[in-house]
């Protein structure tokens, strides 16, 4: 693999911000953060993205989508917006439906590791959201949310790295406990329970909520929900699409106060749209109309996270949201920051903060 040298007016490390420098990766691999002198682009160099919560882009749905063609283009748009590792994410559907999507995101996951193949974001595993959710399901199908099936949990495929369930579906801590002895990360989402339950799921090993303030409960001084609950619970990160349309400003404000910075982790939740404006919702049905917009769910041109919200004053913290904390959190300790040893999966951006450039292992995208 060619040595790649990357020179930027700043570069954004785990200690801070560095540059002018450069980044010397070789075989793919960081080797360097070094001084740049002379003549160097003014842009900021940023950890590729990842990003746990991806339905669909554009035209293609991660759940219905059958051919190479349909990946690539979904797997290209991420590459688009910076994002070099995601989670296509399949929400709930009947249980009968799961198995051949597993089996088609499988080959497509294996496909894009192969040298020849075009290149494309690195998908890490799947994100089942659904159908064992609780009482906010929000775009979710009512008639198919479900107890926890705990023999279709047993029998998930390893391409399933991720499941977020209600705190408060029957079967849901030990269904915790199970997919936590696999390795499968356990989210807490689409939820109205009371701590007591919540408490009992945290205890069984999740480690994350999903989307906070959507499809839950919020803070309330009398009845706190489970937005406070996941605000003061140590040991529990919490996902935010942070496009300042599903939270507002003073709502991340607040999440990343209350949050240790280590704990905030940026999603897109995007979702695909057809020609009619509408997505499948499940069971064939179309989405209601909070979630037929993918523009939205992406951020202004296609961003995972908005820029006023965390970044520009903090590109520290936003990075850790958007790179660092969600590889953490599903163990991927290969990527994630800008230091030697890790992949050189970077992302250039304009004073703008445009994506003006991405690397796989150090090789343009």
């Amino acid at each position: 693999m060619a040595d790649t040298s990357l020179r930027a007016r700043r570069v954004v490390t785990p200690h801070g911000i560095v540059g002018p420098a450069a980044v010397e990766i070789r075989d793919g691999r960081i080797a360097v953060v070094r001084p740049a002198h002379g003549s160097v682009p003014d842009v900021t160099l940023v950890p590729g993205f990842v990003d746990l919560q991806v339905n669909g882009v554009g035209a293609v749905n991660v759940a219905s989508a059958t051919t190479d063609q349909q990946w690539d283009e979904i797997g290209r748009a991420q590459l688009s917006t910076g994002t070099t590792t995601w989670l296509p994410t399949v929400t709930t559907r009947a249980i009968d439906e799961y198995m051949p999507i597993l089996e088609r995101i499988q080959a497509a996951a294996d496909r894009a590791a192969e040298p020849w193949s075009p290149l494309v974001a690195d998908i890490a595993g799947v994100h089942l959201e659904g159908p064992f959710l609780g009482e906010r399901p929000g775009a979710h199908p009512t008639h198919l949310i479900q107890p926890v099936d705990q023999r279709f949990v047993a029998s998930l495929p390893p391409i399933v790295k991720l499941v977020t369930l209600g705190a408060e579906a029957e079967g849901a801590v030990e269904a915790t406990r199970v997919l936590v002895d696999r390795g499968v990360r356990v989210a807490i989402g689409h939820t109205a329970a009371k701590d007591d339950r919540l408490d009992a799921v945290r205890q069984a090993g999740a480690s994350l909520v999903t989307h906070l303030f959507n499809a839950m409960t919020g803070v309330s001084h009398r009845e706190p929900g489970v937005a406070a609950w996941a605000l003061t619970t140590d040991g529990v990160a919490a996902s935010v699409i942070i496009d300042l349309h599903h939270v507002s400003m003073r709502a991340v404000q607040m999440a990343l106060r209350c949050k240790p910075h280590q704990a905030i982790i940026a999603v897109t939740d995007s979702v695909a749209h057809l020609k009619s404006g509408l997505r499948d919702g499940g069971g064939g049905k179309p989405a209601p109309p909070a979630r037929r917009h993918d523009r939205r769910k992406h951020g202004h041109h296609g961003r995972l996270l908005s820029q006023p919200a965390v970044g520009g004053r903090r590109p520290v913290t936003a990075t850790m949201a958007t790179s660092t904390n969600p590889a953490a959190l599903m163990g991927l300790a290969d990527r994630g920051a800008i230091v030697a040893g890790r992949r050189g999966d970077l992302v250039a951006l304009d004073p703008n903060h445009s994506v003006v450039g991405v690397w796989i292992e150090g090789k343009p995208a």
